[in-house]
């Protein structure tokens, strides 16, 4: 004798038309561009959402402070004197351009 088990299941709903047109590599129009847009933007918000991020403490936020300004300060002295000062650059602080603080860390 056999026992069959029927499990209740629903099928999954069918993927938009703007995803087979996007995993298909067509072009999207406007409106679907936008839903595709909106999609990604949730899926990210809900990575955020269940991602466990790592607080610095206030010892890290002088420490890159104070590591930015001296940087800054080594940068601007540096056009005035002769001589090449190569951690100022080198690397995320070339020539002086835009700093952000925080890239440091």
């Amino acid at each position: 004798m056999r026992t069959i088990v029927l499990i209740p299941f629903e099928p999954a709903p069918q993927d938009p038309v703007w995803m087979k047109k996007k995993h298909a590599g067509r072009k999207l129009t406007a409106e679907e561009f936008q839903m595709f847009a909106q999609y990604q933007f949730e899926k990210e918000l809900q990575g955020l959402k269940k991602k466990q991020l790592e607080i610095p403490g206030k010892s890290t936020f002088i420490r890159i402070m104070d590591d930015y300004h001296i940087r800054k300060t080594q940068c601007l002295i540096s056009h005035s004197c002769a001589g090449r000062n190569y951690s100022v650059y080198d690397g995320i602080f070339d020539r002086c351009g835009k700093m952000n603080p925080f890239e440091v860390w």
